[in-house]
């Protein structure tokens, strides 16, 4: 063999090891901040400390400490901040702005809290996103929503000393409410090229909210309630509520809580809740305090801010406050 053929082939596989390195980089979200100690466990692999700018893959389980919190930015716009002490899992993620048929966003809330502002994939196929904490199921049908799993935590986080967190009337919620509005336009985009949009009589906020829903198919059922059953739930004060189980509070929007075969439609300032065993579903009109009073949840990292899914940040652990100021 010729030198110039050893030399073309040391080549190529120079540029393909490159272009396969360059394939993992983008992952499905960044790390845009991170206060503490954040890592991350792989299969086969021993857990690793993550970095702003470091990339999140499918199948990553990532951990806070105590004291410690995280944002991240998927690739579709989501953002997921991370309360301390907790674990959640990327059980699934694809998303590509020219497939919207194969979109999947799939959470798992091992430990811990977390809140997620929905992207693009949320509003162009919100059946494809799920976000799981024990036996219960969150769908979205919103974008702005909280997902705490308590074990004997949270009673003594409920302290009803200090203001309490608004939800999407002002301040940095209004940014929040914003973002949203933004995302569903771009989303509105999305839909149109993809989809037979045939009500061109209605305004853009009918329009999504209508193939936000369906599709454009049976507009009084989402694609995937499935067997799901529409739960018969009382409506309750939350503000005494302490219970080990699951909390899902609705910041902006709507979200689906569901749970053996049963849901429960929660809206803007709704809190869903069920026990990790065989309870039923339950509805609170007024939130715990320890959701409504979070500081850690209160805020999320305004665009702009740290790392976005399409480039990256300094590296190191940011000091100081996660989420905005």
């Amino acid at each position: 063999m010729s030198a110039a053929t050893m030399n073309r082939k040391a080549v190529f596989a120079i540029a393909a090891l490159v272009a396969s390195a360059g394939a993992f980089a983008q992952g499905a979200a960044r790390v845009q901040t991170a206060t503490g100690v954040l890592s991350v466990e792989r299969p086969g692999a021993a857990p690793t400390l993550l970095a702003v700018g470091s990339d999140v893959q499918p199948g990553d389980v990532l951990r806070t400490e105590r004291d410690s919190t995280a944002a991240l930015r998927f690739t579709d716009g989501t953002q997921v901040t991370v309360r301390p002490n907790s674990r959640i899992v990327l059980e699934g993620y694809e998303y590509d702005a020219e497939k919207p048929a194969a979109d999947n966003f799939a959470m798992r809330l091992l430990k811990g809290g977390m809140r997620t502002v929905t992207g693009l994939l949320g509003k162009r196929k919100p059946e494809s996103f799920a976000v799981r904490a024990a036996t219960a199921t969150v769908g979205i049908r919103g974008t702005d929503f909280v997902v705490r799993l308590c074990e004997e935590d949270c009673a003594g986080e409920n302290n009803p000393a200090g203001p309490a967190v608004p939800a999407a009337t002002g301040g940095e919620d209004s940014k929040i409410a914003r973002e949203a509005t933004a995302a569903r336009d771009f989303a509105l985009k999305s839909l149109r090229s993809t989809l037979p949009v045939t009500a061109s009589a209605l305004d853009d906020s009918q329009q999504f909210e209508g193939l936000q829903r369906t599709g454009l198919s049976n507009p009084g059922r989402r694609q995937d309630s499935g067997n799901f059953e529409l739960a018969q739930v009382t409506e309750e004060d939350g503000r005494n509520a302490t219970s080990p189980g699951v909390y899902v509070q609705v910041r902006d929007g709507e979200v689906e809580l569901k749970k053996d075969g049963a849901l429960v439609v929660l809206q803007r300032g709704e809190t869903g809740f069920t026990d990790t065993g065989s309870g039923a579903l339950r509805k609170f009109t007024t939130p715990p305090p320890f959701l409504s009073r979070d500081a850690f949840l209160a805020r999320v990292t305004p665009r702009g801010t740290g790392t976005g899914a399409g480039g990256r940040g300094g590296g190191g652990l940011m000091c100081g406050p996660a989420f905005g100021t």
